[in-house]
């Protein structure tokens, strides 16, 4: 009976688990990775800044400007908590990799316009973000769903498990030359301004099973930063003052760079890299840390997990207050850095003629000092200057069947643009790794 208790609460938990990562709110992301073959559309050089536009010059309107917003989950899809008995975590361990990422993100163009002068052209932007990523392991979900009965004698690592959380206000300044009648190139430069952040590292987590008694020892060294949260605590603010809605010694510094070669008349290709730098968050930053320290765990009573009124009745209120106490936390005030994830592109075009062409590209993202990739095709329909559709098809995070569209109309003085790389993923978001 005990054994079949624990089983269910043990699916529950991670049930719950699954669900709150898969479905964390997106509140910011990056616009959607298709916009790149979208010469026309002033946008697509935030992927490649070596684009050399076709327009003479633009300008986008605040709240009517372009809007993105994306989500990525490399480990699974919440329709991988079920098989065909029903609810199954196990499933769900199966689809995972040793190392998982999420991220979720959101971007929009308060303030940009350009132009182009002969042979050189630039433009200007004014762009909040937000950028949330979290890193997960494998063996965590595999100790959460079957316990440590398989990790007798050994290490439970939590390698790979870190999240960062970061909104700021991006200011950017792009140029981009016609070379020759076959290359372009192009860079942006973009001054950071930081709002808030949070990231932690718990790498130097682990956890052991006695070979003996099967008891658990966990040890720790991590160390967590903030800025703008206090970890909910007035600490800092009591301290230093509350921070300004806007502190100008929160800053950074972006680059982007890109460029286009015209192989033929039919054929173009293109690579950039985009999100190299930093951002500084200074005087109202915060470090949570643990320089390492370990505590026991034998287990719960049984009269405990049953209610048994004869055993201690504060056992579980005594058994926090020891992990509190062994785990006691040090705090400080600091000024910290955290780095842009940094993501490359590669890719080519070739015109079929003046009403068709098609393209591919590879590009991935790196975090934590690992790049996850993905590939994208698509095929293009132009009606003479004013209307471009696509249909995309991209391959990310062990799914295949993300479908995308595109569309741009040209309408005078006015354009207007939209884009999903996994259309089918609306229908299906419980499939969905990919938004």
């Amino acid at each position: 009976m005990m054994t079949k208790m624990k089983t269910k609460m043990r699916y529950i938990y991670i049930a719950l688990l699954a669900v709150s990562i898969f479905y964390t709110k997106p509140t910011q992301a990056q616009y959607a990775e298709q916009q790149v073959f979208y010469k026309n559309l002033p946008q697509a050089r935030y992927i490649n800044p070596g684009i050399f536009p076709e327009y003479t010059g633009y300008f986008t309107f605040p709240v009517l400007s372009g809007y993105g917003l994306t989500a990525t989950n490399s480990g699974f899809a919440f329709n991988d908590l079920f098989d065909a008995n029903g609810l199954s975590p196990n499933n769900l361990l199966s689809t995972l990799k040793n190392k998982n990422y999420l991220n979720v993100g959101y971007v929009n163009d308060i303030i940009g316009f350009g132009f182009r002068v002969k042979k050189n052209a630039f433009s200007f932007n004014v762009s909040p973000k937000l950028d949330v990523n979290l890193g997960y392991n494998k063996s965590l979900f595999d100790f959460l769903i079957n316990g440590n009965s398989s990790y007798i004698g050994k290490d439970i690592s939590l390698d790979g498990f870190g999240f960062d959380v970061s909104s700021y206000l991006e200011t950017g300044i792009g140029y981009s030359r016609e070379v020759n009648e076959k290359l372009d190139v192009g860079g942006r430069i973009k001054l950071l301004l930081g709002a808030a952040n949070i990231n932690g590292d718990f790498d130097g987590i682990k956890l052991t099973t006695n070979e003996d008694d099967y008891s658990l020892t966990a040890s720790s060294q991590f160390s967590v930063n903030a800025y703008g949260t206090f970890f909910a605590d007035d600490s800092i603010a009591n301290s230093l003052g509350n921070p300004s809605p806007v502190n100008t010694g929160n800053l950074g510094l972006g680059i982007d760079l890109g460029g286009t070669y015209k192989v033929s008349d039919e054929l173009s290709v293109f690579a950039s890299i985009v999100d190299l730098g930093y951002l500084k968050w200074a005087d109202y930053g915060e470090t949570l840390y643990n320089d390492g320290s370990s505590f026991s765990f034998d287990g719960v009573p049984y009269n405990e997990l049953m209610g048994d009124d004869s055993g201690d009745s504060d056992y579980f209120e005594n058994l926090l207050d020891s992990l509190v106490d062994e785990f006691e936390l040090s705090r400080d005030q600091v000024s910290y850095r955290t780095q842009l994830k940094t993501k490359l592109y590669a890719g080519a075009e070739y015109k079929l003629n003046k009403y068709f062409d098609g393209q591919g590209m590879l590009f991935g993202r790196f975090y934590k000092g690992k790049l996850y990739p993905m590939y994208m095709l698509a095929g293009s329909f132009h009606l003479n200057r004013w209307l471009t559709t696509k249909i995309t098809y991209a391959g990310v995070n062990g799914s295949y069947n993300n479908i995308g569209a595109g569309l741009v109309l040209h309408t005078g003085a006015f354009q207007l643009y939209a884009m999903m790389d996994n259309v089918s993923g609306l229908a299906a978001v419980d499939y969905a790794r990919y938004m």
